[in-house]
């Protein structure tokens, strides 16, 4: 299963998420020379990327919650600082007890990032 995003700008929204978690894009469809599907891969996780434009009848607010366990938060957190991205404060997420922060992408969808335990 992957979370279906809907963004402004793919090349954008594919650059921001090799960067920020190591994703790849494995698959992709193109329409008049524009990118308007993708699929991203990286540490077991994926992601869809869909062009806006192209699924206006949806909205990227309805994107309930996305939600990525990783192994060390403290070092993700690090290393998306030392990338010049601006991730929340780490802090305790109430709901899992576990070390975790929060991050927004360039479209405003709203990451959770857990520490995920053995």
């Amino acid at each position: 299963m992957a979370p279906s995003l809907l963004v402004r700008n793919a090349p954008l929204s594919a650059a921001f998420y090799a960067e920020a978690f190591g994703f790849e894009a494995v698959a992709a469809r193109h329409a008049d020379g524009k990118p308007v599907w993708a699929l991203l891969r990286g540490d077991g996780a994926q992601v869809i990327l869909q062009d806006q434009a192209r699924a206006a009848a949806q909205s990227a607010a309805q994107v309930g919650a996305l939600w990525l366990c990783v192994a060390d938060t403290a070092a993700l957190h690090a290393q998306l600082l030392r990338r010049g991205l601006e991730p929340s404060p780490m802090g305790t997420l109430a709901a899992w007890e576990a070390p975790g922060f929060t991050l927004s992408d360039p479209d405003g969808h709203i990451w959770t990032i857990v520490e995920q335990s053995e």
